[in-house]
């Protein structure tokens, strides 16, 4: 999307993009949504994970606050190691990327650090939550749209068939 000023001029309005990303395979078709447009606008990507951390019920429950914190510690560093290959893929395909890992509730950091990095879009998956789940749970996309300060595309995530048997399973589709 560029914009013409009244000289003619044209004029790109995204210069930094945000790629939330939970980091499943399911992602990886906005993972190149996200890709794409930092090469056609030349932006700045930032490659962004939400790490939510146990709560004090799940360690009451699981009894044992050193088993809690080692697979933390071992969440953080596969999330982190994970940002860093997109990051890399990023940069391999020709876009200035810088990757981002935080701790908290995807639904309240991903608008707060959008704004406060000052991002002209944020590019997230589409949920795949349906029905009474939806409603009861509501979803990250759709609560990050609402507090967001700025736009948010999403990339959604389609049904695939079996050929043989015509089966619908959830699945990007390519």
């Amino acid at each position: 999307m560029l914009l013409m000023t009244s000289g003619g001029e044209t004029v790109n309005p995204w210069k930094r993009i945000l790629h939330a990303t939970d980091l499943s395979g399911a992602s990886r078709p906005t993972f190149r949504r996200a890709v794409q447009l930092g090469r056609r606008h030349g932006a700045e990507l930032i490659v962004m994970h939400v790490l939510c951390t146990i709560s004090a019920y799940e360690v009451s429950v699981i009894g044992s606050p050193a088993v809690c914190e080692a697979y933390e510690a071992a969440v953080r560093r596969a999330g982190a190691r994970t940002v860093a290959a997109l990051v890399a893929s990023a940069r391999r395909r020709g876009v200035r990327a810088r990757g981002l890992v935080v701790e908290g509730v995807p639904r309240r950091e991903i608008p707060r650090w959008a704004a406060s990095l000052r991002v002209d879009v944020i590019v997230m998956g589409a949920s795949r939550r349906r029905g009474l789940r939806r409603l009861l749970f509501g979803s990250t996309p759709d609560a990050v749209i609402r507090r967001a300060s700025c736009p948010v595309l999403t990339v959604g995530v389609g049904q695939r068939v079996c050929r043989r048997t015509g089966d619908r399973s959830a699945g990007a589709v390519a």
